[in-house]
């Protein structure tokens, strides 16, 4: 592949792991902490249906988009044998983005399944304490492995 391509197949993937950061800081910053003022009740009902709306294309074209470049960088990168500093960044910074999907896929996606299938079983409170806290957990792993991948990638870009 030539460095054109290869630079442009990193802006890509730079872009979509800091969209997807994105997503998962501001859930952090703004949308969980908001939840968190509600009854349980409306947190959890909230909480399906934010769920129900991040599974269109608009959202999974970036997340996926961002897992498939970086599997792609990393490969390229990992064939070429190149181990010079900015091929090194590459593959550091989209392993990242690799992890950042591999902890909504692993973690947040089984807890969002639960929270969706879980009707009545506890009380509201327990339901949403037993969601709230390992989802967030999760999400602050991921965030920062989203936002730490986009800026090393494009770091990648630099030296």
């Amino acid at each position: 592949m030539n460095d054109v391509s290869l630079i442009t197949l990193t802006i890509i993937t730079a872009a979509c792991t800091a969209i997807a950061g994105g997503v998962y800081f501001s859930f952090a910053a703004l949308v969980l902490p908001a939840l968190e003022k509600i009854p349980s009740r409306e947190a959890v009902t909230a909480m399906r249906w934010i769920n129900v709306a991040a599974v269109r294309w608009p959202f999974m074209s970036i997340f996926f988009g961002s897992m498939l470049t970086s599997v792609v960088l990393v490969g390229m990168e990992m064939a070429a044998g190149n181990w010079v500093p900015a091929a090194m960044a590459r593959i550091v910074g989209s392993v990242l983005g690799i992890a950042a999907f591999g902890i909504t896929v692993v973690g947040n996606v089984p807890l969002n399944n639960q929270l969706a299938s879980d009707r009545g079983s506890e009380t509201a409170a327990d339901t949403w304490t037993s969601f709230a806290v390992p989802w967030g957990r999760l999400n602050h792993a991921r965030w920062i492995c989203a936002v730490v991948s986009a800026a090393v990638l494009s770091f990648s870009l630099v030296i």
